[in-house]
Protein backbone atom coordinates (compact mmCIF):
# COMPACT_ATOMS: atom_id res chain seq x y z
CA UNK A 1 0.00 0.00 0.00
CA UNK A 2 2.45 2.64 1.12
CA UNK A 3 4.15 2.07 -2.66
CA UNK A 4 1.42 2.61 -4.15
CA UNK A 5 0.56 6.00 -2.38
CA UNK A 6 4.49 6.75 -2.81
CA UNK A 7 4.22 5.99 -7.29
CA UNK A 8 0.84 8.09 -6.83
CA UNK A 9 2.26 11.07 -5.19
CA UNK A 10 5.26 10.91 -7.93
CA UNK A 11 2.86 10.99 -10.48
CA UNK A 12 0.92 13.85 -9.59
CA UNK A 13 4.34 15.66 -8.77
CA UNK A 14 4.86 14.73 -12.30
CA UNK A 15 1.57 16.03 -13.53
CA UNK A 16 2.26 18.90 -11.61
CA UNK A 17 5.37 19.77 -13.16
CA UNK A 18 3.95 19.04 -17.00
CA UNK A 19 1.43 21.51 -16.29
CA UNK A 20 3.59 24.60 -15.10
CA UNK A 21 5.93 23.95 -18.06
CA UNK A 22 2.93 23.30 -20.62
CA UNK A 23 1.88 27.05 -19.10
CA UNK A 24 4.89 28.54 -18.82
CA UNK A 25 5.93 27.30 -22.77
CA UNK A 26 2.15 27.46 -24.54
CA UNK A 27 0.08 30.52 -25.14
CA UNK A 28 -2.44 31.32 -23.00
CA UNK A 29 -5.55 33.13 -23.24
CA UNK A 30 -7.89 35.44 -21.27
CA UNK A 31 -10.92 37.04 -23.10
CA UNK A 32 -9.05 39.17 -25.73
CA UNK A 33 -5.64 38.69 -24.62
CA UNK A 34 -2.86 36.08 -25.38
CA UNK A 35 0.15 35.87 -22.93
CA UNK A 36 2.30 33.85 -21.54
CA UNK A 37 3.71 32.48 -18.07
CA UNK A 38 7.12 33.09 -17.29
CA UNK A 39 8.43 33.04 -13.71
CA UNK A 40 5.49 34.45 -12.06
CA UNK A 41 5.16 36.80 -14.67
CA UNK A 42 2.20 37.61 -17.70
CA UNK A 43 3.83 38.99 -20.99
CA UNK A 44 0.85 40.01 -23.17
CA UNK A 45 2.05 38.70 -26.36
CA UNK A 46 -1.43 39.54 -28.75
CA UNK A 47 -4.91 41.46 -28.08
CA UNK A 48 -8.12 39.60 -30.13
CA UNK A 49 -10.58 42.62 -29.33
CA UNK A 50 -11.57 45.31 -31.50
CA UNK A 51 -11.75 48.23 -28.77
CA UNK A 52 -10.91 51.76 -29.84
CA UNK A 53 -10.26 52.77 -26.29
CA UNK A 54 -7.41 50.03 -24.52
CA UNK A 55 -6.37 49.68 -21.01
CA UNK A 56 -4.00 47.17 -20.45
CA UNK A 57 -4.64 45.09 -17.65
CA UNK A 58 -2.20 45.21 -14.52
CA UNK A 59 -2.82 41.28 -13.60
CA UNK A 60 -4.11 38.53 -15.27
CA UNK A 61 -5.16 35.80 -13.24
CA UNK A 62 -3.11 37.30 -10.29
CA UNK A 63 -0.36 37.55 -12.17
CA UNK A 64 1.41 40.48 -12.64
CA UNK A 65 1.38 41.73 -16.31
CA UNK A 66 5.23 42.69 -16.52
CA UNK A 67 5.58 43.02 -20.16
CA UNK A 68 4.55 42.88 -23.81
CA UNK A 69 5.94 41.53 -26.85
CA UNK A 70 4.57 41.72 -30.66
CA UNK A 71 3.81 44.25 -33.25
CA UNK A 72 0.83 46.52 -34.03
CA UNK A 73 -0.88 44.78 -31.66
CA UNK A 74 -3.79 47.20 -31.11
CA UNK A 75 -4.46 48.62 -35.22
CA UNK A 76 -8.02 49.40 -33.84
CA UNK A 77 -7.21 51.68 -31.09
CA UNK A 78 -7.68 55.54 -30.83
CA UNK A 79 -5.93 55.48 -26.98
CA UNK A 80 -4.19 52.68 -24.97
CA UNK A 81 -3.56 52.74 -21.39
CA UNK A 82 -0.80 51.03 -19.80
CA UNK A 83 0.00 49.28 -16.71
CA UNK A 84 1.93 50.69 -13.84
CA UNK A 85 3.06 47.13 -13.41
CA UNK A 86 4.96 47.61 -16.59
CA UNK A 87 8.33 49.47 -16.75
CA UNK A 88 9.34 49.14 -20.04
CA UNK A 89 7.56 50.29 -23.34
CA UNK A 90 9.04 48.01 -26.52
CA UNK A 91 9.57 48.39 -29.65
CA UNK A 92 6.63 48.65 -32.58
CA UNK A 93 4.09 47.94 -29.88
CA UNK A 94 1.58 50.26 -31.14
CA UNK A 95 3.25 49.87 -35.13
CA UNK A 96 5.39 48.25 -37.33
CA UNK A 97 9.27 48.71 -38.53
CA UNK A 98 7.90 49.56 -41.76
CA UNK A 99 4.57 50.88 -41.90
CA UNK A 100 2.75 54.05 -40.02
CA UNK A 101 -0.36 53.54 -37.51
CA UNK A 102 -2.82 56.63 -38.78
CA UNK A 103 -5.57 56.18 -36.15
CA UNK A 104 -3.58 55.96 -32.36
CA UNK A 105 -4.33 59.50 -30.58
CA UNK A 106 -3.79 58.97 -27.37
CA UNK A 107 -1.04 56.95 -24.72
CA UNK A 108 -1.36 56.88 -21.04
CA UNK A 109 1.91 56.07 -19.24
CA UNK A 110 1.38 55.65 -15.53
CA UNK A 111 3.93 55.96 -12.87
CA UNK A 112 6.12 53.26 -12.72
CA UNK A 113 7.35 53.14 -16.62
CA UNK A 114 10.32 53.54 -16.81
CA UNK A 115 12.08 53.12 -20.30
CA UNK A 116 10.59 54.30 -23.66
CA UNK A 117 12.87 51.92 -26.71
CA UNK A 118 13.79 53.14 -29.56
CA UNK A 119 10.65 52.26 -32.05
CA UNK A 120 8.18 52.23 -29.14
CA UNK A 121 5.58 55.11 -30.56
CA UNK A 122 7.68 55.25 -34.13
CA UNK A 123 5.54 56.74 -36.95
CA UNK A 124 2.55 57.19 -34.61
CA UNK A 125 1.44 59.78 -37.41
CA UNK A 126 -1.75 60.61 -35.74
CA UNK A 127 -0.66 60.61 -32.11
CA UNK A 128 -1.01 63.94 -29.94
CA UNK A 129 -1.80 63.18 -26.52
CA UNK A 130 1.33 62.06 -24.17
CA UNK A 131 2.37 62.61 -20.80
CA UNK A 132 5.23 61.17 -20.16
CA UNK A 133 5.64 60.11 -16.46
CA UNK A 134 7.92 61.25 -13.57
CA UNK A 135 9.46 57.99 -13.21
CA UNK A 136 10.62 58.13 -16.99
CA UNK A 137 14.34 58.33 -16.92
CA UNK A 138 15.52 56.74 -20.75
CA UNK A 139 13.82 57.74 -24.22
CA UNK A 140 15.62 55.37 -26.50
CA UNK A 141 16.65 56.20 -29.79
CA UNK A 142 19.16 54.22 -32.59
CA UNK A 143 19.65 55.00 -36.35
CA UNK A 144 16.61 55.83 -37.70
CA UNK A 145 14.77 54.80 -34.51
CA UNK A 146 13.60 57.24 -32.26
CA UNK A 147 11.09 56.34 -29.76
CA UNK A 148 8.59 59.31 -31.16
CA UNK A 149 10.21 59.39 -34.40
CA UNK A 150 7.70 60.47 -37.27
CA UNK A 151 4.71 61.61 -34.99
CA UNK A 152 3.81 64.60 -36.71
CA UNK A 153 0.28 65.01 -34.81
CA UNK A 154 2.27 65.36 -31.61
CA UNK A 155 2.83 69.02 -30.69
CA UNK A 156 3.84 69.27 -27.46
CA UNK A 157 5.21 67.04 -24.54
CA UNK A 158 6.36 67.40 -21.11
CA UNK A 159 10.26 66.40 -20.02
CA UNK A 160 10.50 64.75 -16.86
CA UNK A 161 13.03 65.71 -13.54
CA UNK A 162 14.46 62.49 -13.42
CA UNK A 163 14.86 62.39 -17.20
CA UNK A 164 18.79 61.48 -17.86
CA UNK A 165 18.46 59.84 -21.58
CA UNK A 166 17.10 61.43 -25.07
CA UNK A 167 18.43 59.05 -27.27
CA UNK A 168 19.48 59.70 -31.35
CA UNK A 169 16.36 60.88 -33.47
CA UNK A 170 13.75 60.32 -30.45
CA UNK A 171 11.62 63.42 -31.66
CA UNK A 172 13.17 63.85 -35.15
CA UNK A 173 10.04 64.79 -37.59
CA UNK A 174 8.05 65.22 -34.61
CA UNK A 175 4.96 68.37 -34.97
CA UNK A 176 6.79 70.00 -31.78
CA UNK A 177 6.55 73.98 -31.50
CA UNK A 178 8.49 74.03 -28.13
CA UNK A 179 10.72 72.19 -26.25
CA UNK A 180 11.36 73.01 -22.40
CA UNK A 181 14.04 70.89 -20.59
CA UNK A 182 14.51 72.99 -17.68
CA UNK A 183 13.05 70.55 -15.35
CA UNK A 184 15.75 67.61 -16.47
CA UNK A 185 17.98 68.03 -13.77
CA UNK A 186 20.02 64.85 -14.30
CA UNK A 187 20.05 65.10 -18.56
CA UNK A 188 23.79 65.67 -19.22
CA UNK A 189 23.62 65.05 -22.87
CA UNK A 190 21.38 64.50 -25.78
CA UNK A 191 21.69 62.61 -28.63
CA UNK A 192 22.54 63.64 -32.36
CA UNK A 193 19.55 64.30 -34.46
CA UNK A 194 17.04 64.32 -32.08
CA UNK A 195 14.96 66.77 -32.71
CA UNK A 196 16.07 66.87 -36.99
CA UNK A 197 12.76 67.85 -39.13
CA UNK A 198 10.85 69.25 -36.21
CA UNK A 199 10.06 71.90 -38.94
CA UNK A 200 6.95 73.71 -36.43
CA UNK A 201 10.27 74.28 -33.47
CA UNK A 202 10.49 77.52 -32.72
CA UNK A 203 11.87 78.17 -29.14
CA UNK A 204 13.59 75.55 -27.14
CA UNK A 205 15.10 75.78 -23.60
CA UNK A 206 17.93 73.51 -22.27
CA UNK A 207 18.38 71.95 -19.19
CA UNK A 208 20.94 72.70 -16.13
CA UNK A 209 22.77 69.19 -16.16
CA UNK A 210 23.12 69.66 -20.19
CA UNK A 211 27.20 69.86 -21.27
CA UNK A 212 26.51 67.87 -24.54
CA UNK A 213 24.82 67.68 -27.60
CA UNK A 214 24.78 65.44 -30.31
CA UNK A 215 25.38 66.41 -34.12
CA UNK A 216 22.67 67.55 -35.90
CA UNK A 217 20.35 68.02 -33.05
CA UNK A 218 18.15 70.58 -34.70
CA UNK A 219 19.29 69.73 -38.19
CA UNK A 220 16.45 71.45 -40.57
CA UNK A 221 14.27 73.22 -37.61
CA UNK A 222 13.47 75.74 -40.20
CA UNK A 223 11.27 77.62 -38.03
CA UNK A 224 13.46 78.01 -35.12
CA UNK A 225 14.68 81.40 -33.62
CA UNK A 226 15.28 80.92 -29.91
CA UNK A 227 17.79 78.58 -27.95
CA UNK A 228 17.56 79.40 -23.59
CA UNK A 229 20.65 78.66 -21.83
CA UNK A 230 19.78 78.22 -17.95
CA UNK A 231 22.22 79.83 -15.58
CA UNK A 232 23.67 76.70 -14.91
CA UNK A 233 24.89 76.26 -18.92
CA UNK A 234 26.63 79.75 -18.72
CA UNK A 235 28.91 78.61 -15.93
Amino acid sequence: MKKVKLVLTMAALVFSMMLLFSMSALALTDGDWEFQLLDNQVEITKYNGTETNVIIPSHIYNTPVTSISGRNLFPTAVSVTFPSTITKIPPYVCNTSYGQNKILETVVLPEGVQILEADAFHNCIALKNVTLPSTLTHIKGGWYEGAFQGCESLLSINFPENLVEIGRYAFSGTGLIEVDLSKTVKLTSVGSDTFKDCKNLKKVTLGPALVAVGQEMFYNCTALKEVVFTEAQKT
